[in-house]
Parts: C-alpha cells; structure tokens; sequence
C-alpha cells in the first residue's frame, strides 16, 4: 500500500511553474475559490503538488485562490528525485524525473480550466500530447462554429480560433516557419497569441509574393 505524504508550506515559498500551460476564465476560477473558501478541507484531498525546488507542477489555481484567500500556508504533495526513482514510473516505464514532472503538469487539473494552446505547442511538444488527449492541431473543417449561443455584437471579443489536422511532416514544417516568423512586421490587430501573429506573418508574405 503505497503512502501519499501531505504537508503544509508557506503559500509564499512555493511558485508558479514558468511554462504552466493551463489556462482558467474568471467564471471558472471564482467557482473553484468560492468552493476552496466554503469547504477548505477539500485542499487536504487534493493539495498543490510541486517538485523537490517547491516549483508548481498541479495546482497552479488552487495555490492562486489560497493565496487571494488569504492563507498563509497551503498543503501539497512534494514529488521528489528521491520518492521518483522508487516509483513505477522509474522501476517499470524507466521515465527520467523531468519528465514525469512534466507529465504532471499536463495531466493533472483537468477539471478546471483550458489549456493554452499556444504554450503547449511550442514548449511541451516534446510529449506525446495526443496519448494525453490534448490534439494540438485539429482538423480546421471539424471547427466548432455552432449558432447555440451567441452574443451581443458589444460582447464579442474580435478573435477566432483556428484548428488544423496535419501529417507529422506537415506540422514539422509549420511549426519549424512559426518559429522563424517575424510578427513585429505586420499589423497584429491586438492579438497577443504568439503563433497566431507568427502565422498571420507568414500568410501575407505568401500573399504578397503572390500578386
């Protein structure tokens, strides 16, 4: 029987991870704290879980409620070299530290939020994203552009997203042009997703050599 250890840290010395890919709207993350606050025993079940450097590899809203909640120390789970190299993950699968430390990430905190896909694509895509589940690049005619709900034309916020299903050497290719992309070249419209400028870039260069 294995033995989950949980303990209490100082909210202020564990830390967002740099490359969380997960992404929470507001509706969403007040659910979540209103919850943490009303019942704040369901943090003993499913505590922030972070590495052996107290960085944060699930939990990252969790750990962001507590603290606008006031809390001064939160429980997590610590998930450590000396703990991964007598877990199954290293004795069976033979998996690296960093990498299940990764896994973690992507894996856990599936109940709240969206991942941003942006992140993803460019700094995790060295997992195996479609085993987890999480298609990076979707089939762009499988859009979902459903009439259900609509907004007021006030509330529309002027951005789209886009999903494309591609060869592996296809999506090599576009991934290899994004990053060599050059957005500061062309209008970006207020558009802060990084591949969708690099993208837009590179459409309208086609286009003008194409005149």
């Amino acid at each position: 029987m294995k033995t989950v250890v949980i303990m209490n840290k100082p909210i202020n010395t564990i830390f967002a991870h740099p490359k969380n890919p997960r992404l929470i709207r507001n509706e969403k993350y007040l659910e979540q704290k209103k919850s943490i606050e009303e019942t704040p025993e369901m943090m003993d079940l499913r505590p922030v879980i972070i590495d052996e450097d107290d960085i944060i590899l699930g939990g990252h809203q969790r750990w962001r409620a507590c603290k606008e909640l006031g809390w001064k120390d939160v429980p997590v789970m610590q998930y450590t070299r000396e703990k991964h190299l007598k877990s199954e993950s290293f004795t069976k699968f033979n998996k690296t530290y960093e990498l299940v430390c990764a896994e973690i990430v992507i894996k856990d905190n599936t109940h709240y939020g969206e991942f941003d896909y942006d992140i993803l694509a460019n700094e995790w895509d060295y997992l195996p994203l479609t085993e987890y589940g999480l298609a990076v690049w979707e089939n762009m005619d499988n859009m979902e552009t459903s009439d259900s709900f609509t907004l007021p034309d006030g509330d529309k916020e002027p951005f789209q997203q886009m999903t494309f299903t591609l060869a592996d050497a296809q999506a090599e290719t576009i991934k290899e042009a994004i990053k060599k992309a050059k957005p500061d070249t062309v209008e970006t419209f207020a558009n802060e997703n990084g591949n969708g400028n690099a993208l837009y870039t590179i459409i309208t260069q086609w286009a003008e050599l194409k005149k």
